[in-house]
């Protein structure tokens, strides 16, 4: 694998060094190929599990788009990009970039296909999300939505919140951070259903108060998860009926408002990071002082800073740097950081204060081995947890499906942008989660189970007891003795 991987590496460093006059079509038949090939491995993918969005497939498309783009195009936009480090440009740490995350996406690719597919008795017509949101009751839906707030007003503080001296820092544990940051998106897409659901009465007006409440929250954080909230909006506005019963259709006013704001939203958080401070106060002065950056839209800023990955990783993986001893072992560990060696290897993982070694280059370092089984034993398990969340019957199936598609989504982030110990812990918080559905569904079935088996019994108890059917039946026995 290694080998093919390393041809590969060598085949792209070819590419890119070849005349410009010859650049747009080889460049066009690398992404064709790599296209072709990205294809395969979700057609695959879905084939055998018997899944419309098997999650190892997210991973291997991200990480073959990533790869592939960032190979070919970084080098063009890296003196804009939006990033807190300079990387080298040589040809031999972009040809290793093209090995690390061929070899990657062939051992997700191979986990993923391990297990036997879900047949149709385990995966039963699902119940559309509007449909499974709408059996919940509001104030159930609005708790869970202010979980997530509550984990990230513990982490940064009230006060780091409104302003603080670094964009990173954090008062609270790690696992709020993360946690936190992980299902937020989740939360925003329960409150706009609750906020489209013209059933839901004054709950709706709660529901728009506390999505402009994370709207401040994650503007102040400064994430770039604050270009979901267009998106999830209109994801719950087309899932519920239309007053006539219909489903709503997307109208293109809507299409074009999401498109048009989803950018502006990607690269805000980008551009008002600075060393003028962090928070809300900071940031809202630095947008009132240019107003022009909500639409002063640079792509390549932001395409950059995710493309980032490719020279990350290839100078990692080349370097030959030593790791801390037993780095490996604490990234995986799931104990929270105060209970491992974490505080003493974090702050070595990093190439400065602003920029961490990313998750894929970190397996590098480790070698092929770690590499090839971390990414294995990662989707083999990925996919086993998935076929555990589709036997969860209704809303909790519905949220699994929606957590599962985000979770693997920041594992990928995770992988190639922060350290390995940050996309490991996606794993243990969704395993987390589908246990808690899968245990609250078991009980939710015995309780069921016991009333119905319970019911006919205090019914004959009553009979007995001289309940209404008992005592009648006494009384005409009385009556019939008395004459």
């Amino acid at each position: 694998m290694a080998v093919a991987a390393g041809g590969v590496g060598a085949f792209l460093a070819v590419v890119a060094g070849s005349s410009a006059g010859t650049q747009v079509l080889e460049y066009t038949a690398v992404l064709g190929v790599v296209g072709a090939i990205t294809w395969l491995q979700v057609t695959l993918l879905r084939r055998r599990s018997g899944l419309v969005v098997p999650l190892p497939a997210v991973i291997v498309g991200a990480l073959n788009l990533v790869g592939v783009a960032g190979f070919l195009f970084y080098r063009e936009i890296q003196a804009v990009a939006a990033v807190s480090a300079s990387m080298p440009t040589s040809d031999s740490i972009y040809a290793g970039a093209a090995s690390i995350f061929t070899v990657a996406s062939l051992a997700v690719f191979a986990g993923g296909i391990v297990l036997r597919p879900v047949t149709p008795d385990e995966n039963p017509a699902p119940l559309g999300a509007a449909a499974a949101v709408a059996k919940v009751r509001s104030v159930v839906l609005i708790l869970a939505a202010l979980l997530p707030a509550a984990m990230l007003v513990a982490a940064y503080g009230p006060s780091g919140l409104v302003s603080r001296s670094v964009y990173l820092s954090t008062v609270g544990a790690q696992t709020y951070t993360s946690l936190g940051s992980a299902t937020a998106p989740a939360a925003v897409g329960l409150l706009a259903f609750i906020l489209f659901d013209a059933r839901r009465g004054r709950a709706r007006l709660l529901a728009f108060t506390l999505l402009l409440g994370y709207v401040l929250l994650l503007f102040a954080i400064g994430t770039r998860a604050l270009a979901l909230i267009p998106i999830l909006l209109l994801f719950a506005y087309l899932q519920q009926r239309a007053p006539d019963g219909t489903r709503r259709k997307l109208r293109l006013p809507a299409a074009l408002a999401v498109v048009a704001v989803t950018p502006m939203l990607l690269q805000l958080p980008l551009a008002v990071r600075s060393n003028r401070g962090a928070g809300l106060i900071p940031f809202a002065e630095q947008l009132a002082g240019d107003p022009g950056l909500l639409v002063r839209f640079d792509l390549a800023a932001a395409f950059g800073n995710v493309l980032f990955a490719v020279p990350l990783a290839g100078h990692l993986g080349t370097s030959g740097l030593l790791l801390p001893e037993g780095s490996l072992g604490i990234s995986l560990n799931p104990l929270p950081g105060s209970m491992t060696d974490w505080g003493r290897i974090g702050p070595l993982l990093r190439l400065n204060q602003y920029t961490p070694f990313s998750g894929i280059g970190e397996l590098a370092l480790h070698g092929w081995a770690a590499l090839v089984g971390v990414l294995f034993t990662a989707a083999l398990a990925l996919s086993a947890m998935q076929r555990l969340a589709e036997k969860a019957p209704g809303a909790g199936r519905v949220l699994l499906q929606v957590a599962g598609i985000g979770l693997a989504a920041l594992f990928v982030l995770d992988l190639l942008q922060y350290n390995l110990r940050a996309g490991v812990r996606v794993f243990y918080y969704y395993a987390a989660l589908v246990a808690v559905v899968r245990v609250g569904a078991k009980l939710s079935q015995r309780r069921t189970l016991r009333d119905s088996w319970a019911s006919p019994l205090l019914r004959l108890g009553d009979a007995q007891r001289g309940g209404p059917l008992g005592g009648r039946a006494r009384r005409s026995s009385g009556a019939s003795d008395r004459r």
